[in-house]
């Protein structure tokens, strides 16, 4: 049940129209998992602030670069997503 109210609220947020359809939510499912300790190669344990970077670009790549859906999707305010970009150097990207 929580995956699938996960997944309609990604999609409501990420909905360019005013009506949701199977397509909607089909389009907005994400391409690939958030980073973890896999998707690192070598001996390289990444920490926590590697794995936060890598979860916001993909998010924000999700959304397209649309700052405040990708903030609604980490359910965070809007401000501390501007920190976190730039903390990260992520702002000129």
């Amino acid at each position: 049940m929580r995956e699938l109210e996960n997944t309609i609220e990604r999609a409501v947020i990420l909905a360019t129209g005013n009506v949701l359809d199977v397509a909607d939510v089909a389009a907005r499912r994400p391409a690939a998992p958030a980073p973890t300790l896999q998707t690192f190669s070598g001996d390289h344990v990444p920490s926590l602030d590697e794995l936060e970077r890598a979860h916001i670009l993909r998010v924000l790549e999700l959304c397209e670069g649309q700052k405040t859906k990708a903030a609604a999707l980490l359910r965070i305010n809007r401000t501390t997503l501007w920190k976190k970009l730039r903390q990260y150097g992520i702002d000129g990207e």
